[in-house]
């Protein structure tokens, strides 16, 4: 293993922090946009669709996760600005397992009602 200084480990802290801070800011957007496609497939695409629950299922899934990323997003920002004086792993790691699963129990829901009403209506 290398031996790095605490400068160095606080600036791979850091760079990681900005890197998880990104992508939970992706899937607030990717989520966002979502939201979006499913209001406008519901709005032209698909009159009389089949498996409704699945489109608040999909909802549902895209609003905890945007919840979610944001609470994380907030706790990293509060722990930079603290100079890691705070642990705020408790909400981090929860947050972040939130934010995951509900965008991919939301794609999912999304991608089955799909197929389901332009393969099947």
């Amino acid at each position: 293993m290398y031996d790095l200084t605490d400068d160095q480990k606080a600036e791979l802290r850091t760079e990681g922090n900005k890197l998880l801070h990104e992508t939970k800011k992706q899937l607030v957007t990717i989520s966002s946009g979502s939201i979006l496609v499913l209001i406008a497939l519901l709005e032209k695409l698909f009159a009389a669709p089949k498996w409704k629950i699945l489109v608040a299922v999909a909802f549902l899934g895209f609003w905890s996760c945007i919840i979610a990323s944001l609470r994380m997003m907030g706790a990293i920002s509060l722990n930079v600005g603290a100079a890691y004086t705070k642990d705020t792993q408790p909400i981090e790691k929860p947050a972040s397992r939130i934010a995951n699963l509900s965008f991919g129990l939301a794609i999912g829901a999304l991608v089955v009602f799909v197929i389901r009403n332009l393969l099947w209506s």
